[in-house]
């Protein structure tokens, strides 16, 4: 199969929808990942099961989701241009 280059702005959309996806599908973790935090500076460890089932049970299973939008309108766009540079590094690498 020949090697297929993404034109400028593919990269853009493509790295965009990337990071879109990959943030809204990990806020779960990033939220448990902060009230662990939270949580051993406090010194009041749940571990993270415990952290999970605490946060459903007191706030409902939305609650993991909470920041999803700033998440994900941070992230998408720098992932668009992440691959936007990388793809033109790796085309311009190849010239040479």
């Amino acid at each position: 199969q020949p090697d297929l280059a993404l034109s400028a702005g593919d990269s853009v959309i493509v790295g965009a929808i990337a990071g879109s996806i990959s943030a809204a599908l990990t806020t779960p973790l990033d939220v448990l990942k902060t009230r662990l935090m939270a949580q051993a500076a406090a010194a009041t460890s749940r571990g993270y099961f415990g952290t999970a089932a605490h946060i459903v049970q007191t706030e409902g299973a939305a609650a993991l989701f909470r920041g999803i939008v700033p998440r994900v309108l941070y992230i998408g766009p720098s992932c668009g241009i992440f691959f936007l540079v990388y793809e033109t590094v790796k085309s311009r690498v190849k010239r040479d």
